[in-house]
């Protein structure tokens, strides 16, 4: 099988960084795309990666599907509520998704992998976090666009991120019923795994979605049997 090329848009960010570096690395990935907003951000890319500048925001869905042509799959990690609140969540993690997937049909890229947030679907959780209603709707908003799509959609839904060392562990029986925030805690190291994990096993993760956390199941085992 031949390597697989991805494009990951976020590729700046704590999450899509380390996505990027695991892909460059690995013998199962041809050299990946970063899709970055700036020119300068270009130079982040030089070894192993190649980079194009695409704005989510301002870019139309023909640009931005003439940016990811003739790749296999697309890793969603752009988000931007913690940087930039509401209004610019809006226009990145919700409608800047939706361009991409509407970008991903017309330029025949079926693969999608798409970083969300743990409990996404469920109300009763949006206020377990306070000020975190609104990034709440929008992840949900943009998940429900990705379910109805025909992508072969992975939506990961992690906990709340830390930046202890990846452990390659996750739990794997979730106890969805759980409503405190610190019961999801999950590197983000192991987020980025959880990515090449989802990429190279489509036959049991395509169109899932995956609650992430820390627990004692090797992640390698794990998504071999979602």
């Amino acid at each position: 099988m031949s390597p697989l090329k991805v494009a990951v848009f976020g590729a700046t960010g704590r999450i899509g960084g380390r996505v990027m570096n695991l892909l460059i690395k690995s013998d199962a990935f041809a050299p990946p795309m970063a899709v970055v907003r700036k020119k300068e951000q270009v130079e982040l890319f030089k070894d192993g990666a190649t980079a194009a500048v695409t704005s989510i925001v301002e870019a139309t869905v023909a640009e931005i599907a003439n940016t990811i042509k003739g790749y296999d799959a697309v890793v969603f990690a752009a988000a931007n509520f913690r940087a930039g609140g509401e209004s610019s969540a809006l226009l990145v993690d919700l409608d800047g998704c939706n361009k991409v997937v509407d970008a991903c049909k017309l330029a025949n890229v079926k693969r999608f992998v798409l970083i969300s947030a743990v409990k996404a679907q469920d109300r009763d959780f949006w206020d377990v976090v306070p000020g975190f209603k609104p990034y709440y709707i929008i992840k949900n908003a943009a998940d429900q666009y990705v379910f109805h799509s025909d992508l072969d959609y992975t939506v990961i839904q992690p906990g709340w991120f830390n930046e202890n060392k990846g452990t390659g562990k996750m739990l794997k029986k979730q106890d969805l019923s759980k409503t405190e925030s610190e019961q999801w805690p999950i590197t983000m190291d192991d987020v980025a795994l959880s990515v090449t994990e989802s990429l190279q096993h489509p036959e049991s993760t395509t169109r899932k979605v995956i609650t992430l956390s820390n627990g004692d199941t090797p992640m390698a085992e794990a998504f071999k049997t979602f």
